[in-house]
């Protein structure tokens, strides 16, 4: 699920027995309101930074591609991706819109103003990283937009063990103590 930058909105998805995977807007008050509700499976909804704009996954063309459609809508509507695509994020200044193609990470400049428009998509790079099978992000971006944070599954093997730290401000000061 996406949270708007602006107001109070998200877009779950929602499975239907009728049409499959569809885009929810809920509002503030609660309110479930169709966004992208079709015959075919649209889901992994994100916000654009500013709010205006939502990315998403729709095999309406017969397989996987990225959309964009203008929020709230309902006018502007554009095909992103020209491969395939899934799992699109935004750059924190809503400049580049990501998503993967396969193995393949991809980038699309975005303009906004004075109307939308989206560049030709190109390749940044590749490699074995952890994919959703239902096209959501399994990756993020660095608020600076320099990074990725992925998983990397090249190296094979199954996580054995997690960490978690509570109270680390606390164990901090416990450990300086010591020592």
């Amino acid at each position: 699920m996406s949270y708007s930058p602006v107001g109070r909105y998200s877009a779950p998805t929602e499975m239907h027995p009728d049409t499959g995977r569809d885009v929810l807007i809920v509002n503030e008050t609660g309110e479930v309101l169709p966004f992208q509700v079709t015959e075919f499976d649209e889901n992994a909804a994100r916000f654009s930074p500013g709010g205006r704009f939502i990315a998403y996954q729709s095999n309406e063309s017969g397989g996987n591609e990225i959309y964009v459609r203008a929020f709230p809508g309902p006018e502007g509507k554009w095909l992103i991706s020209n491969q395939g695509g899934m799992a699109p994020v935004w750059s924190p200044n809503g400049k580049e819109l990501f998503y993967r193609e396969g193995r393949a990470m991809m980038v699309v400049e975005i303009r906004t103003s004075p109307v939308f428009a989206a560049g030709v998509p190109r390749e940044l790079f590749d490699g074995e990283f952890a994919v959703d099978s239902t096209g959501h992000p399994m990756y993020d971006i660095s608020p600076d937009g320099e990074r990725f944070l992925m998983v990397d599954e090249s190296a094979g093997g199954a996580l054995t063990r997690i960490h978690l730290v509570l109270n680390f401000d606390e164990e901090l000061k416990r450990l300086a103590a010591i020592h």
